[in-house]
């Protein structure tokens, strides 16, 4: 996983500024408050949680890393707390950054979701990507958090992330051969 501080408005290579080996080979990451999620979405599933502090230039160092959750499909890191969001495909289960278990939702709203992101807490509401209904699955704030309503897409939305600024949803969707990214205002 590579770090990349940005001096400018865009990314370029001598914007590096560190990375490190993870134990398994990483699809998603996630990063909040100092902690950064590294997710393998596509064999074992595995979520882990480094320290933003074991980044370095050079040879990239292999850090111990905090187990988070298995089973991932996506993972996202709520700003306000770094508490790890981890979709499994039929249930979000949310963890702080020990490890340590917090709650689960959604379990029987959707069975095949792609993502998952979060307005800030403690008030902030969840957004999944139901793939399967082709829409996006809103719930109310934690704990419990209950199904609100859904969004219709018009597609199977592959990921979604939330403007911490404003609250609208951006919607990657996958229809006909082209990914397009929809917006919707909060």
């Amino acid at each position: 996983v590579w770090r990349y501080t940005p001096s400018g408005g865009s990314i370029a290579e001598s914007d590096f500024s560190g990375g490190i080996t993870t134990p398994m080979p990483t699809c998603n990451v996630a990063a909040a408050q100092g902690i950064v999620y590294a997710a393998n979405t596509f064999e074992v599933g595995e979520v882990r949680a480094f320290n933003n502090t074991d980044f370095a230039t050079g040879p990239p160092p292999s850090p111990s890393s905090t187990l988070i959750d298995e089973g991932a499909t996506a993972v996202y890191a709520d700003s306000a707390n770094a508490d790890a969001y981890v979709d499994k495909g039929n249930v979000i289960d949310v963890s702080d950054s020990t490890g340590a278990d917090l709650y689960s939702f959604g379990s029987g709203d959707f069975g095949s979701s792609t993502g998952v992101a979060v307005m800030p807490s403690p008030e902030g509401k969840a957004y999944v990507a139901d793939a399967e209904n082709e829409e996006v699955d809103v719930y109310g704030t934690p704990p419990p958090r209950s199904l609100e309503t859904s969004i219709p897409t018009g597609a199977g939305p592959t990921a979604l992330a939330v403007d911490d600024s404003n609250g609208d949803i951006y919607v990657s969707e996958f229809l006909e051969e082209t990914f397009s990214v929809s917006r919707f205002d909060s």
